[in-house]
């Protein structure tokens, strides 16, 4: 994030494997310790364990957190993330995260409350401190309506031979959709 961004910066990160994932991860958390910025990770354990590996000491300047237990509730990710901004932004550091809300064993109403999650981001944050936040999803593993949402929630979506911006980013637009599905799921089914 340069000294000109002071916008929320919400990307999604598309990777087709455990080594793409890694080196796109491990990249942008280098970038964000190099930068003096502080740095949170929440990923399943699946994912975590690789990427301490690929950081090796760097891996203890980076707070993990474990995305099955503080996201199990995906109306627990916002306040997680909240007090992470606030906790570093009030302290006059930098931040950045990477999350991953949405992974592969999710069930279907989890899913459709991470996407309203990730809708609701743009929300939360928008006003906020300036802070970068890297989603990634399991191209290979998901669902491809759980990939093709991505876009609309999404201004920027990187990796798997996707465009780096979103012509689909719809900061709220897709959030009624996605709540309407949400209650449709939790109501009728």
């Amino acid at each position: 994030m340069g000294p000109t961004d002071r916008r929320f910066r919400h990307e999604a990160l598309l990777y087709e494997d455990t080594d793409e994932f890694v080196a796109e991860t491990s990249r942008f958390v280098r970038e964000g310790l190099d930068a003096g910025e502080a740095v949170l990770v929440a990923v399943v354990e699946e994912r975590a364990k690789p990427l301490r590996e690929e950081l090796g000491v760097d891996a203890s300047r980076v707070e993990f957190l474990a995305m099955a237990e503080v996201g199990r509730n995906p109306a627990r990710i916002i306040p997680a993330w909240q007090d992470c901004v606030a906790r570093n932004t009030g302290r006059g550091t930098s931040f950045r995260g990477i999350g991953e809300p949405i992974w592969v064993g999710r069930s279907e109403l989890e899913i459709r409350e991470c996407r309203m999650h990730e809708h609701l981001l743009n929300t939360a944050f928008d006003t906020g401190p300036a802070w970068t936040l890297l989603c990634p999803y399991d191209a290979a593993g998901l669902p491809q309506s759980v990939l093709e949402g991505v876009s609309g929630s999404h201004p920027a979506v990187l990796g798997a031979a996707a465009p780096a911006h979103s012509d689909a980013f719809d900061a709220h637009g897709g959030l009624a959709g996605a709540w309407a599905g949400a209650v449709r799921g939790a109501v009728w089914s």
